[in-house]
């Protein structure tokens, strides 16, 4: 009854978040229209550090970035004199595995730096996995006059992998979109209050975060907290619970998508369906595969991924594609084909949204329509199949091909 009470609560709060958003006009968002919402560098990483370049369109000079730096708590640069630099190379990576302290290189999203050369440099993660050393290598740039800043949704630390030994907040720095980032957008439209299409561009980019990290208004955030805590020990077994509840439903539809593809493909002379991993793993795919191939070396597999929800790749969208197993130097590979994600995937294709939903088992809202809603879920599984054998017809005449002369 107690969890029954907070979720009845919980859920009035959240419609009543929901009339006022379409009372202000907030479920129009231009960043999610355009499929924008969760592209690291193009959206966030392009968009921040506009506002931060005092050279920037915005025509407000340097009081975006005096903004970010109050918002951060930073006073090692010299704003005055600092530019910014996007996606700013730092040599080629190199990963010491036995002096993890001595890695360097890569890529840094955002760079700001003065004349003295003092530098901040920011890791925009949204969903991506972090890299090897990742952390180690940008702290080992400009050694002794940088700061990294580790930026994600809701604030957490980077993984061991990254930071190795490094410490939080003694040799890097986290900060999240929840917090710093809001209160700066929030200061931004303040300094943009007398330049209309600015103002409502941030404000648009606001609503954005807020839809990505869950964030309400402060009343309706305050009525949820109160319900929160009066509630608490209700709210801690919803808490524990909820990855569980999602993989449910990940696990309903990925067995009811391979059912109906392996049954698609049973008396297929050449082609066999089969499930790879769970929805507890972080890539939970289906493969259509060609049992001519060497399964151990030059395997190619048409896939559907991922079904676990947990998936950086394609911002948790699921997606098709051929699959180019190590060591990645499939001739088919080559021109024409299209090749991502270093080399493993060939050809990928993304699903479009599906009756306006997006086709990831990540999003709660998809999440809560396919449990929900008996029609929308067989609909949505026909969708993902169909895709899958329009996909399969599209590309297997090629691939056969390829198949047949490699036994040659």
């Amino acid at each position: 009854m107690a969890v029954k009470n907070l979720l009845g609560q919980v859920a009035l709060i959240v419609e009543n978040q929901k009339r006022e958003a379409k009372l202000k006009g907030e479920t129009f968002n231009i960043f999610s229209i355009l499929k924008a919402e969760y592209k690291e560098n193009q959206t966030h990483s392009n968009f921040i550090g506009e506002l931060l370049n005092p050279n920037g369109s915005h025509l407000m000079g340097r009081r975006f970035l005096v903004a970010f730096l109050s918002a951060i708590e930073h006073d090692s640069l010299d704003h005055q004199t600092t530019s910014v630099t996007l996606e700013k190379s730092i040599g080629k990576v190199h990963i010491d595995e036995e002096e993890p302290a001595n890695s360097r290189g890569g890529r840094i999203d955002i760079l700001l730096q003065d004349r003295n050369n003092n530098s901040l440099c920011i890791e925009n993660k949204i969903y991506a996995l972090d890299q090897k050393h990742q952390v180690v290598r940008y702290h080992n740039y400009n050694k002794g006059k940088n700061t990294v800043f580790y930026l994600t949704l809701d604030g957490k630390e980077t993984s061991k992998e990254s930071a190795c030994n490094l410490t939080p907040d003694e040799d890097y720095k986290v900060i999240s979109y929840g917090k710093h980032i809001m209160d700066w957008l929030e200061e931004c439209q303040r300094i943009a209050v007398d330049s209309p299409i600015l103002r409502e561009s941030i404000n648009q980019y606001k609503i954005l975060i807020k839809k990505l990290t869950g964030r309400m208004e402060n009343r309706h955030n305050e009525q949820l907290i109160d319900s929160i805590l009066t509630n608490f020990e209700a709210a801690k077994t919803v808490a524990d619970n909820i990855t569980n509840a999602r993989k449910r439903v990940c696990k309903q539809v990925f067995d009811a998508v391979f059912e109906r593809l392996d049954e698609k493909y049973r008396n297929h002379p050449t082609l066999r369906v089969r499930q790879n991993n769970s929805v507890y793993d972080k890539y939970t795919q289906i493969f259509i595969f060609d049992n001519r191939l060497d399964k151990e070396s030059t395997a190619l597999y048409f896939f559907i991924s991922s079904f676990s929800g947990d998936s950086p790749n394609n911002d948790n969208r699921l997606y098709l594609g051929i699959l180019n197993p190590p060591p990645h130097n499939s001739d088919f590979a080559k021109p024409p084909n299209t090749l991502s994600f270093n080399n493993y995937i060939i050809n990928e294709k993304q699903l479009g949204s599906y009756r306006g939903y997006e086709p990831s088992l990540a999003d709660h809202r998809t999440i809560q329509k396919l449990y929900t809603d008996k029609d929308f879920r067989q609909g949505f599984i026909d969708y993902v199949v169909a895709e899958a054998l329009g996909y399969v017809e599209e590309q297997y005449p090629e691939l056969e091909v390829f198949i047949e002369s490699s036994k040659g």
